[in-house]
């Protein structure tokens, strides 16, 4: 396909690049790399992280990030290294949750069936060593995550190969008088719903940040005369053209914004888009697995911000109350089972194990529920007003996972209580 076709050429946010269109942009471009990618770095594994460098290095000589990317990167990097981190003890404590449910359904069994104690024991031992094989594995996974809270503090490898990557190719903030004009200009495109920037109206905090890294593209654009490639996670429709729910190309207001700016093209192309052009072009190995990773990253933000959690102030008084009800829960069963374990006979070997896992669960679970009431307080200082609604910035996948679940039970408790009347 002819993409330099006069009858192709200028509708690029209807059709998607293909590998041999990005293969000659990262040729011939300004290659933008954006916040997601950046922080995208501390959520993969090592090999993945080596190789995704590896790759940007190949084609470093035409990299530039922009100052608020920048800005946002620093900002940002410890909470992204914590969330992998956390990610892993959040694993386990979902698997020491689903055994203790299994262990509660199988005694359950038993006592339907009439299973006598001995046999009733001996398939809940069974359970015990798969979840502790499962957990076991889940651990050597953990163990080879090298980026502790400390060592980010003190010395993070990944800032490390960035420092080198990218010195001398971050852009300049936006002057005090430019600056202000534009954040004036991002409240009013947000208004509007004018790309790019206005999905991130519900932000308390940063809600001009895409629009100023734009313009401060905008800007380099006009300086350097080329076409701009920018490799980007975010994949939301104030800045992708979404067909049937498929991302397709940059929309069609930023490829013209882009041309009357700065006189050249525009495409936009995620980091996995990225890696696969350049590890058939490029003098660089990215493997499968790297890929995987670098689509899952595209895929987490892609479901954070695929719909806006709009909910009354009702309802996030009964979500706080909720999570505090469970963090106090959670505490109690914590103290119970360290009270247990310091009670058991250590002669008992299979009492003890079963009882350090009750407690290893008690504090997952409890450490869980306190790091979402933090995190539920912090959205719904953050969140911006609609009517006598809020509009709660993003949240995380699994307290994310528990608000849209009480939203759905409060719909149907509405509902019954409507069928009632």
């Amino acid at each position: 396909m002819n993409l330099d076709s006069s009858f192709i050429a200028p509708f690029g946010a209807h059709w998607r690049a293909p590998k041999s269109f990005i293969s000659q942009m990262m040729q011939d471009s300004l290659i933008v790399i954006d916040t997601s990618v950046l922080l995208g770095l501390y959520r993969v594994t090592i090999d993945a992280r080596y190789e995704m460098l590896r790759a940007l290095k190949a084609v470093q000589q035409r990299v530039w990030v922009p100052h608020q990317v920048a800005l946002e990167f620093h900002r940002n990097r410890i909470s992204a290294a914590k969330d992998q981190a956390d990610f892993y003890s959040t694993t386990r404590s979902s698997l020491e949750s689903l055994r203790d449910q299994a262990i509660q359904k199988i005694g359950e069994f038993a006592n339907r069936c009439a299973i006598d104690a001995n046999e009733k024991d001996e398939i809940q031992t069974e359970l015990r060593k798969a979840f502790r094989g499962v957990e076991s594995r889940v651990r050597q996974h953990e163990k080879k995550f090298d980026l502790s809270t400390d060592r980010v503090l003190n010395a993070d490898p990944i800032l490390a190969e960035l420092a080198q990557l990218l010195d001398g190719r971050v852009g300049e903030p936006l002057s005090p008088e430019a600056d202000s004009k534009a954040r004036k200009e991002a409240e009013r495109r947000r208004e509007e719903k004018l790309p790019p920037g206005y999905k991130d109206r519900g932000k308390g905090r940063n809600a001009d940040g895409d629009y100023l890294w734009w313009e401060q593209t905008l800007v380099m654009a006009g300086e350097r005369e080329l076409p701009v490639l920018i490799i980007s996670n975010d994949e939301k429709e104030d800045w992708i053209n979404k067909q049937l729910n498929l991302s397709v190309g940059p929309r069609e207001e930023l490829i013209s914004e882009m041309r009357e700016r700065a006189g050249v093209s525009l495409q936009i192309v995620t980091f996995a888009a990225f890696l696969e052009s350049a590890g058939s072009t490029l003098s660089t190995t990215v493997s499968p697995g790297t890929l995987t990773q670098a689509k899952m990253a595209s895929t987490r933000r892609s479901e954070i911000h695929s719909s806006p959690l709009i909910v009354s102030y009702e309802f996030c008084d009964r979500i706080t109350a909720y999570l505090s009800e469970m963090a106090a829960f959670t505490e109690e069963r914590m103290k119970e089972a360290l009270t247990k374990r310091q009670l058991a006979e250590e002669s008992d070997p299979i009492a003890v194990e079963a009882l350090d896992g009750e407690l290893r669960a008690a504090e997952r679970g409890h450490a869980l529920f306190r790091k979402h009431q933090r995190d539920f307080e912090i959205a719904v200082t953050d969140a911006s007003r609609i009517g006598d609604d809020l509009r709660l910035p993003s949240l995380d996948g699994p307290l994310r996972t528990l608000v849209v679940r009480k939203l759905a039970d409060n719909r149907e408790a509405d509902r019954n209580a409507e069928r009632a009347d």
